[in-house]
């Protein structure tokens, strides 16, 4: 569970929802904890999980290096996954990609004042333990 820049109290009663729901099932962990930025080790993998309002996208491959070294040094390949924007954006620095995600939110009073739309959708990726990612799956949404 990643906090917003708006809903920071909600996502936690989110992901407390989401544990309680999935509190019998082995195959589910939640990190309902209230670190900013996570992160996810799959064999070869190394995922990041920001929102992505507070760092300068190009400092992430930095961030990751300095507080996951050693899991860095384990990894090959290396996605920082962030949502702020609400929009797909991809970027590469350095090798290490930075991936703005889809939203499934709908677009709220500021933001249809500022004349910010976007097209909702979710997407579920798909990673390899030895050899990165495979691929994804979108589902879009329609109103």
């Amino acid at each position: 569970v990643i906090p917003g820049n708006h809903d920071m109290e909600r996502m936690f009663y989110a992901g407390e929802v989401i544990s309680a729901y999935f509190k019998d099932n082995n195959n589910v962990s939640v990190d309902n904890s209230g670190e900013y930025r996570k992160y996810f080790e799959y064999g070869v993998n190394m995922l990041m999980f920001t929102h992505g309002d507070k760092e300068k996208t190009s400092d992430l491959p930095l961030i990751m290096a300095t507080e996951q070294p050693e899991m860095f040094a384990r990894t090959k390949y290396r996605e920082a996954h962030l949502g702020h924007f609400h929009k797909e954006m991809l970027n590469e620095y350095r090798g290490i990609k930075t991936r703005f995600l889809p939203s499934i939110c709908t677009t709220d009073d500021w933001h249809k004042m500022m004349g910010y739309s976007h097209m909702k959708a979710a997407q579920a990726y798909i990673w390899n333990k030895e050899d990165g990612l495979e691929g994804y799956f979108q589902v879009n949404i329609f109103d």
